[in-house]
């Protein structure tokens, strides 16, 4: 199988380490106890060094996806709970009832959920929810591969069609806007 390199617009940079090293120093003097922010700090950091300067520009338009699917090995008892929960929490998502979807609606944060994999036609689903699905549930690893050489081609390219989809989503504002885009999952293994 040949996958194409995934070419990175000349928009977006990696991560300068000095950049990344002064948000350190500066969440360093903060009148914080050391490691008090968690993850926070270093999510912060990350976004200073992203956008080239301390402190780090407010995010003003966040967009999130949630990508389903289902592991074929849970028929062999590995998994935390039954397949039956992937469409469950689809439907849940969908439904605006998830968590996540509750946090997301708080704080003005887009989220879709859509289903690359799940071992369920989801029918009662908008369309939209399944677009992109590659093939209901994924081989079981224990006697097989997950996805043919062509299935995972074509679960790339839903990947770089979706991160394309939620950009173009975000280019109705103002050229100023930080954008973040964030990616999620939810499987029958957690």
């Amino acid at each position: 199988m040949t996958v194409e390199p995934v070419s990175t617009p000349s928009a977006v940079r990696p991560p300068d380490p000095a950049i990344h090293a002064a948000a350190r120093e500066r969440l360093a003097g903060l009148a914080t106890p050391p490691g008090a922010l968690g993850r926070l700090g270093d999510l912060a950091c990350w976004v200073a060094a992203t956008q080239g300067e301390v402190p780090p520009r407010p995010v003003d338009q966040v967009r999130a996806v949630v990508l389903a699917g289902d592991h074929g090995v849970t028929a062999s008892g590995v998994s935390a709970f039954p397949s039956a929960v992937t469409p469950a929490m689809v439907r849940t998502f969908a439904a605006g009832r998830a968590g996540a979807s509750v946090l997301a609606a708080q704080h003005g944060v887009s989220l879709r959920v859509l289903d690359l994999g799940v071992d369920d036609d989801l029918a009662d689903l908008p369309d939209a929810v399944r677009a992109h699905k590659v093939r209901r549930g994924s081989g079981a690893i224990d006697v097989e591969d997950a996805l043919s050489a062509d299935e995972t081609a074509r679960a790339l390219a839903a990947g770089r069609a979706i991160a394309a989809e939620e950009i173009a989503a975000g280019e109705d504002s103002a050229e100023h806007l930080e954008r973040l885009v964030c990616t999620g999952g939810v499987d029958d293994a957690a």
